[in-house]
């Protein structure tokens, strides 16, 4: 969500950590058809979606990741978002997808919608070489 808000913060002409609940009532208000758009995008990716209470307690410690089902029921909002993001910030920041094979010892939540990993398994996946961009 930070590109998002990255992105948005672009279209509406403001700083990131600006934004707020009147400045997103503009945008439902679809004062800006993009800035609309994308909000309305990443509002599908996370709306019904549990908020698991370990994530909840320490955010900074935790990465909640779809599960290859709900990657795929959301491909296209995620590509949309995507060309929003990459136009708006003249290709400064972008979507990558990144594939991870986690062990169910290396999972400290789950549901049908998500798994939730420390920090160090995230890191001890997370290799910047092997990503997908969204075409």
């Amino acid at each position: 969500m930070a590109v998002v808000n990255a992105a948005l913060a672009l279209i509406l002409d403001m700083r990131p950590d600006e934004i707020d609940t009147v400045d997103l009532i503009g945008v439902l208000n679809k004062s800006n058809p993009k800035a609309y758009e994308l909000f309305s995008l990443s509002l599908e990716l996370t709306k019904g979606l549990p908020i698991p209470e370990i994530y909840k307690i320490n955010p900074d410690n935790y990465i909640c990741l779809y599960r290859k089902e709900e990657y795929e029921r959301f491909k296209d909002n995620l590509k949309r978002i995507n060309e929003i993001v990459t136009e708006t910030t003249n290709n400064l920041f972008m979507l990558i997808l990144k594939k991870m094979n986690l062990r169910d010892d290396e999972l400290v939540y789950k549901d049908s919608y998500q798994v939730v990993i420390d920090r160090n398994t995230y890191l001890k996946h997370n290799d910047n070489k092997r990503f997908e961009l969204f075409d």
